[in-house]
This record gives C-alpha cells, structure tokens and sequence, in this order.
C-alpha cells in the first residue's frame, strides 16, 4: 500500500475507535439518542424494570420538595406524568421532577418542584429506558436495586442496570 492509505486507514481507525468508546459510555450514549418530542402531553407511568414497580408520589402528597419513590404500579394520579416543552411534569400537581437542592452529586434524591427550567429540572428520556439528567449525567436509580415500595429514587452514575431502566407505561 501507498504512505496515503495507511495515513487514511490510521485516521477512519482512530473515528471508529472514538465513536465507540463514546457510544459504549452510558452518560454519552443516552444523551445521543433521546425519545422524540411527539409523546409530549400524553400522560404515562414510569415503570422500573427491575422491580417492576412505578415512579410514585408518596401518599399523592404532591407538593414542592416530596421526595419520590418507587411503589407497586395502580397507575392513579401519584403515578402520572407527563412531557410538557422538555420537562417532566407531574400530570396532577403541574409539579417538575427536580433534582433534590439542585445537587450535582450522586445520590441526590429526586423530588418534585415548582417548573424553573434549572439544569435540576432538564432531563433526557432515553429510546434505551434511561432517565438522564442532562447537566450531570447521572441516571434516575431505585435505590440499591431495591425491589421494596417506599424505596427512595436517586440520581447515581449510568451503569445500565435495571433498577436504572425505566418504561413508559401509556393511559390507555
């Protein structure tokens, strides 16, 4: 081969091993991919795959600074949410989720709050069933992978498990 070739093959080698390593980092990967806009305004529950139970407010005591768990899903008004212009928006409340004082570190409880359009509010939802908040990339975590109601529900590194995914279980 060329001296040319080998440059190029060295350079399309060095794109594909950094596309890669990117898309194979889970903060970058589910920032890349977000679930389109046309879901937003219709209601839904966020079920978690590992414990199959649903985002919840506790005892529907929705106001701002509840912190949220996890509890068995019956899909009522403490379990639905909904997408309004890039917020989550608890549909009964009109309350954000929010990232408990704005925190930046792992383990900060999520909780709801009035809409102000901080970093602690903007999130993307993930066409691999991740929660990310974008600023931080942390992923909305049940707590120790507990499969228990009342479990708190926190911001922790992205590390893909199954107490980080989450579906979107649609009102019929």
């Amino acid at each position: 081969m060329r001296p040319m070739r080998w440059k190029r093959m060295a350079v399309v080698l060095a794109v594909l091993l950094a596309s890669t390593s990117l898309a194979q980092s889970p903060a970058n990967a589910q920032t890349i991919v977000p679930i389109p806009n046309h879901f937003d305004g219709l209601d839904f529950s966020f079920v978690n795959q590992a414990s199959g139970k649903c985002l919840d407010v506790p005892k529907n005591a929705a106001r701002p600074g509840v912190d949220l768990i996890q509890y068995t899903c019956h899909h009522g008004e403490s379990q639905t949410f909904e997408r309004q212009q890039g917020l989550i928006v608890h549909s009964a409340s009109r309350l954000c989720l929010d990232i408990e004082n704005e925190s930046q570190g792992r383990g900060a409880r999520l909780q709801l709050w009035e809409c102000n359009r901080t970093a602690a509010q903007d999130f993307v939802l993930t066409n691999t069933g991740f929660v990310v908040s974008r600023q931080r990339g942390l992923c909305m975590d049940v707590t120790g992978s507990s499969p228990y109601n009342h479990a708190p529900v926190i911001m922790w590194d992205c590390h893909r498990g199954a107490n980080q995914s989450w579906t979107q279980s649609f009102a019929a």
